[in-house]
């Protein structure tokens, strides 16, 4: 994968709102042409569903929409609206604008996404592991489970997998095994990533993998014998 780029893919950095808004004057788009491009391209071209939101339906949106509904009313709605799409997809204006904005729209995805992977990597290729001391404490799964939850963005990236254990109702103890991320894969993708790998034997690290860990999570004798 080429180095990430971080410039934005639209023109003049364009934020897609205001892109749709030029392509709308260029094309000449009514409001329901030009929402109806908007929500076709970010719908994944889900067409009865965009002609639905760019208001073409003068009919109960449940009624368009539940395909279960096999009454008169809602078949004739929705072949309507089906005749009203085909009508849409045919008009080259709309074809234009389409095809424009999709362009740009699936560019500009593709870059958050690309900073997203980007983001990812780097944590998992530089956490600390001092920052996962003492993050689980409770007297029962269900309450590690919920800390479980409520741990950083950060930290939770660098997880693999948890694994709650019960060590028997004498020993009144459980215990989280956690599996961290493989730092030197995520070494090696993060300079990917970043163009400075051209050959994966060139991503060296000292360090050794993180085994996993065990945290213990006692019970707390305090509150009496469950």
């Amino acid at each position: 994968m080429a180095g990430v780029n971080y410039t934005s893919l639209l023109p003049g950095d364009e934020d897609p709102n205001s892109l749709l808004q030029r392509i709308a004057r260029t094309y000449k788009l009514t409001e329901n042409q030009r929402l109806f491009v908007k929500y076709y391209v970010e719908y994944n071209g889900n067409r009865m569903k965009a002609l639905v939101d760019a208001g073409y339906s003068p009919h109960n949106r449940a009624l368009v929409t539940d395909k279960a509904n096999k009454s008169e009313a809602a078949v004739k709605a929705r072949t309507s609206l089906s005749v009203t799409g085909s009508i849409l997809m045919k008009n080259k204006k709309i074809q234009k604008a389409l095809q424009e904005y999709r362009e740009s729209y699936v560019a500009e995805k593709k870059k958050d996404i690309e900073a997203d992977v980007y983001r990812i990597a780097q944590t998992r290729a530089t956490y600390d592991f001092r920052d996962f001391a003492d993050v689980i404490v409770g007297d029962n799964p269900e309450e590690i489970r919920e800390k479980i939850k409520e741990l950083p963005i950060e930290l939770a990236l660098c997880i693999d997998s948890a694994t709650v254990k019960y060590h028997g109702s004498q020993a009144q103890k459980f215990s989280v095994d956690f599996k961290f991320a493989d730092r030197d894969k995520s070494i090696a993708l993060l300079s990917k990533l970043t163009g400075l790998m051209v050959d994966k034997k060139e991503v060296k690290h000292e360090g050794q993998q993180m085994p996993t860990i065990n945290i213990a999570v006692l019970h707390n004798d305090s509150k009496g014998d469950k």
